[in-house]
């Protein structure tokens, strides 16, 4: 993809690395509405996306310009965006924690406009066993609370997609009611399909917890009755391989003996054995896999 692009969208080129706390003004670099056709499509050039970041700090201007997009309230942006979720988080790109974590607020900015989006969004891709549903409606949620005015709107959509935890998988269930939960919603009609979700069982307790986890986090009055049956607090299952802890607490006691001890064999046979296989080189698989695509353009192009 051409990385020509118009002042002063190219001085997010170099504009660096996208971590900190607060976001610049990017508006500062005169960056207006007449803009927006740049930063989309900064925002989905692929090549960007692929650019290594420790040889360069180009891989972070898509970041910076979806974030310019967010200041702008750039309706236009909306479809775009949500688009990137999905090219983002997929197998051939290798996963990615910025749109996931960045793309709400981006949302969030953007307001009313990006509502309707967000609930289709949801909704087509309810069926699918994964995170992409749950940034939309983390994106509903954030809405909600950069604009007090849209919360109905924004709690009735993540609610109505809630009331359908029977067909939903787990973990969207589990997101949306995390989503009702940073909401502090205490009213029945979003409670009762919460409640139902954890009575059917649809509910996957290792990101949400059991309903009393909720229910306390909520601060609800036990007098409070809430419809349907009463849901019973379940083991939740560790994310943690079998063995792990026993094999930490070994650890944390061998730390713990003097240096002229074997520790270094002792902690290899402990955390090293075919139980807990050494972490995957993230780098390596990522070069190999923007090896393998490249190979298959020039293929293309053959």
């Amino acid at each position: 993809m051409n990385h020509d692009y118009a002042p002063p969208v190219d001085k997010l080129l170099e504009y660096g690395d996208a971590h900190g706390v607060d976001w610049p003004d990017y508006l500062a670099l005169g960056i207006r509405a007449e803009h927006i056709p740049e930063l989309v499509r900064m925002v989905s050039d692929e090549a960007l996306q692929q650019t290594d970041s420790e040889s360069s700090s180009r891989w972070a201007a898509p970041i910076h310009a979806w974030r310019a997009l967010g200041q702008l309230r750039a309706e236009a942006a909306v479809e775009p965006l949500l688009q990137q979720i999905i090219v983002r988080n997929s197998d051939e790109y290798g996963y990615d924690d910025w749109s996931g974590e960045e793309l709400p607020d981006v949302f969030g900015m953007i307001g009313s406009p990006a509502i309707p989006a967000l609930k289709n969004y949801m909704q087509a891709n309810a069926q699918i066993d994964n995170h992409y549903p749950g940034i939309a409606a983390s994106g509903l949620r954030h809405i909600a609370e950069a604009h007090p005015e849209l919360r109905d709107e924004c709690i009735a959509a993540i609610r109505d997609q809630l009331a359908k935890f029977e067909e939903n998988p787990p973990i969207l269930n589990a997101e949306l009611i995390l989503e009702l939960r940073n909401l502090k919603v205490t009213d029945l009609d979003s409670l009762t399909p919460m409640k139902a979700a954890y009575f059917a069982k649809r509910v996957d307790l290792t990101f949400a917890g059991n309903w009393s986890d909720i229910k306390a986090d909520l601060n609800l009055d036990p007098a409070l009755e809430i419809p349907g049956g009463e849901p019973e607090d379940m083991p939740i299952p560790s994310l943690l391989p079998e063995g792990f802890i026993e094999a930490l607490d070994k650890y944390r006691a061998l730390t713990e003996r003097s240096e002229a001890d074997d520790q270094p064999e002792i902690l290899h046979k402990t955390l090293r054995s075919p139980q807990f296989p050494p972490r995957p080189n993230t780098k390596k698989i990522k070069a190999k896999r923007k090896q393998e695509k490249k190979s298959r353009k020039q293929n293309r192009k053959r």
